[in-house]
Order: C-alpha cells, then sequence, then structure tokens
C-alpha cells in the first residue's frame, strides 16, 4: 500500500483504525466459531 502525500496526517489514524479493524474480525470470527460449537453440541 502506497502512502498518498496528501494524506499524511491520517496515516497514524489509518494505522490505529486497521488494528481496531482486524481486531474486530477476529472478535467476529471468534464468534462464528463458538456459534458453529453450539449448534454442533445440540445437534
Amino acid at each position: 500500500m502506497a502512502a498518498n502525500p496528501g494524506n499524511r496526517l491520517c496515516l497514524g489514524e489509518a494505522q490505529a483504525t486497521g488494528k481496531s479493524d482486524k481486531i474486530a474480525k477476529k472478535q467476529r470470527r471468534l464468534e462464528e466459531a463458538q456459534q458453529e460449537l453450539r449448534e454442533a453440541r445440540d445437534r
């Protein structure tokens, strides 16, 4: 990903949102896995 010279001020902000986005994705994956586990137990 090339850095946009006009967006230097937003770079740190973008990195922060990128990190929280990754965490959110992991959280979602975890919840999906737990849901699948529950469904498997119910069968």
